[in-house]
């Protein structure tokens, strides 16, 4: 199993030596965040031996295709994989001949074993299901087809994503002056906070809590394992990093590792591992 993490500045890139065998590097312009020093980053990793993943998921409308396919170009000859979301950046990849480079994780699309064998019959290096169904239902999907999955098991999780830019029309429309450092909404009848990012891209909106799967993850027969380091002090998720590996090396059991990541005081919380979504028609 891969250990798949995060980076939004370069300098974080030393602390993950000897924790993760993959790291996601943000792509000015093509994901959610204001993307780092690519080529640095490239070469920074393979320098302590990390596999470094292009993140390039954002929606590739059509005024995105030429400079999407030229990232792709100067890249291609490089040791780097290409993680998007987007059907229409599946196809230039396929195209180009690197579907077998590429990750793909449409997101909310793949929730059934079914699902996940059409999408990874394209080829791809590897896909990832949906975050709104049970972990036993993503267990059931890898003992049912031979599928290689990239699955966050720690971090935020996105929940909404509009291209329009909201921050921006409410501040217009309200006559306000939004800073716009670590932005997050509160709703009328809860306390959540949930971390919110407005860029060139749009409006994201994350959970309020972080996901962590340790439990299960030695069930889960992944690929990728990923962590997200978004809206986490940097040094806290490194040790969340050193715990996984401390458990996946035998090193720790449950139990301790458990006790381990409850000290850390995270606000963890099972979200949909257990539940499925529940839709219900609004009254009139």
């Amino acid at each position: 199993m891969n250990f798949v993490a995060s980076i939004y500045d370069n300098t974080q890139i030393e602390k993950l030596n000897n924790l993760v065998t993959h790291v996601l590097i943000p792509v000015p312009s093509f994901q959610s965040s204001t993307g780092v020093d690519v080529i640095e980053a490239i070469n920074l990793c393979e320098s302590i031996n990390i596999k470094p993943i292009l993140k390039l998921d954002s929606m590739i409308h059509e005024y995105m295709l030429d400079d999407f396919k030229e990232v792709i170009l100067k890249y291609k000859d490089s040791n780097v994989l290409f993680y998007i979301t987007d059907l229409g950046a599946a196809k230039i990849l396929i195209d180009l001949g690197l579907v077998n480079r590429t990750i793909f994780n449409p997101h909310t699309l793949i929730t059934n074993h079914l699902d996940a064998k059409i999408y990874s019959d394209f080829g791809f290096d590897a896909v990832s299901m949906s975050l709104e169904i049970t972990v036993n239902d993503v267990i059931k999907t890898l003992d049912k087809t031979n599928v290689d999955l990239f699955y966050l098991v720690f971090g935020h999780q996105l929940m909404f994503h509009s291209k329009r830019m909201l921050v921006s029309l409410y501040e217009e429309k309200e006559n306000l002056n939004i800073k716009r450092n670590n932005m997050y909404l509160i709703e009328e009848k809860r306390n959540d906070k949930y971390p919110l990012l407005e860029t060139n891209l749009g409006t994201y909106i994350y959970r309020s809590y972080q996901l962590s799967l340790i439990k299960h993850i030695k069930e889960l027969n992944l690929k990728y394992a990923y962590f997200e380091s978004r809206f986490i002090n940097f040094d806290t998720y490194v040790e969340v990093l050193r715990i996984y590996n401390r458990y996946m090396n035998n090193e720790i059991n449950i139990d301790e590792a458990l006790s381990l990541i409850s000290s850390l005081d995270l606000n963890i919380e099972d979200g949909f591992t257990y539940k499925d979504s529940v839709y219900q028609k609004e009254e009139f």
